[in-house]
């Protein structure tokens, strides 16, 4: 999922274009129109009478016009085009960078943002858009990274710190995503997004009075915000309160009827309810509106196991895992599958996996229940080792497990 919060495209102004006579056609090109940038920088481009840097910073500006417009060939075009009148034109691999994170070309987006720093090391926006397109690769570590040397040099990039809560969220550490959303909230106290992130990180901590009180809030701030209505329509199914889940996650849907989060969400109230055909539609709705969503996979893996589609349960959690390898849940899913089959080497490749990712806390409450099942005879250390490892494979095969 590309980032919802994004530095702005940086725009060149008449005044960096060196040597340049200010005419109206210069104007034209800075212009924050698209279509009029368009046809100013093309005019300056087709004449050709300036300089290689000038007729750089044109093409630069066009391709942002360009990228504003959806058309990212042609941004993508225009932005090497200024890279190679302009080597040292930063901003030009700076934009070509948030196209191609724009569209999924992560390697070549973080290829275009390391240029970018390093013809301008201490510019908090290219750190923050590197982080954004690292976190969409599922390589949150290191955006997390990025998004604290942005807020090092920035302290008031109010995106910097909601993306690196959203990127906490993301690992499960629900309290440093939490501080995250306080510091965005600190910078806007009208911030609705803020406040419905951090309505998530409390769900997730099963904090529900403080989740319900920060995404009615987000509400009461955008009333025609579709994202929080998705959000209490989960919180609800939560706690069991369906037909006003129902309600707010149609009002997500007929709010924003391309809001993939609306039908994933509705899609698990319907699979709560036992309604495999309905949840089937809005997950696959959910899917072709955002395709790269592991979290619908993996959910629509579950129900197809639930419901004795194994098969269709391992395309989906295969997929899931591909496009999040980091959530230790998933692996635990496929994991029982596998048991289930008798792929028993499958099977403890995925339970390990996930007590990796789940760290000592998920290992201890295994040990506990293996200690419960009669396997698993040593102390509840958390700590994977040989021991645990051939009581985790005796499980695997005893079907009373």
């Amino acid at each position: 999922m590309i980032r919802s919060v994004v530095a702005s495209i940086l725009l060149l102004t008449t005044a960096a274009v060196a040597g340049a006579q200010q005419s109206g056609t210069w104007l034209s090109c800075v212009s924050a129109r698209p279509d009029v940038s368009i046809q100013g920088c093309g005019s300056i481009i087709e004449k050709n009478t300036e300089t290689p840097a000038n007729l750089g910073i044109a093409h630069n500006n066009r391709g942002n016009a360009y990228a504003k417009s959806g058309k990212p060939e042609q941004a993508l075009r225009d932005h090497g085009n200024a890279i190679k009148l302009n080597p040292t034109l930063a901003a030009a691999y700076y934009n070509r960078g948030k196209v191609y994170s724009q569209t999924g070309k992560f390697d070549r987006a973080i290829a275009d943002f390391n240029a970018a720093l390093e013809l301008t090391p201490d510019d908090p926006n290219i750190y923050l858009s590197r982080g954004n397109s690292l976190a969409d690769d599922a390589r949150l570590d290191d955006a997390i990274r990025d998004y604290d040397r942005a807020i090092s040099i920035n302290p008031a990039l109010s995106a910097a710190w909601f993306n690196r809560g959203i990127a906490q969220t993301d690992k499960g550490r629900y309290d440093l995503a939490i501080a995250d959303f306080n510091e965005v909230i600190k910078l806007d106290s009208g911030d609705s997004r803020a406040y419905d992130a951090r309505a998530n990180a409390y769900f997730r901590k099963r904090l529900l009075e403080k989740a319900f009180a920060d995404v009615n809030r987000a509400i009461e701030l955008a009333p025609e915000f579709a994202g929080a209505y998705a959000s209490r329509c989960a919180f609800r199914v939560g706690r069991e309160q369906f037909e006003q889940a129902a309600a707010d996650c149609d009002t997500a849907i007929r709010l924003q009827p391309r809001l993939a989060k609306g039908f994933h969400v509705r899609g698990s109230l319907y699979a709560e309810n036992g309604q495999s055909d309905r949840a089937l539609d809005d997950f696959a709705t959910a899917i072709k509106l955002d395709p790269d969503d592991a979290q619908i996979y993996a959910k629509r893996g579950r129900m197809h196991y639930r419901d004795g589609k194994p098969d269709k349960a391992l395309a989906d959690l295969n997929r899931s895992i591909e496009l999040n390898p980091m959530n230790a849940d998933t692996y635990n899913s496929r994991g029982i599958i596998f048991a289930k089959r008798g792929k028993v080497d499958l099977a403890l490749s995925d339970f390990e996996r996930r007590y990796e990712l789940g760290g000592a806390s998920v290992v201890q409450n295994v040990q506990s229940y293996l200690w419960d099942k009669g396997h698993y005879k040593g102390k509840l250390t958390g700590i994977y080792d040989t021991s645990m490892r051939e009581a985790v494979r005796a499980c695997i095969v005893d079907p009373d497990c």
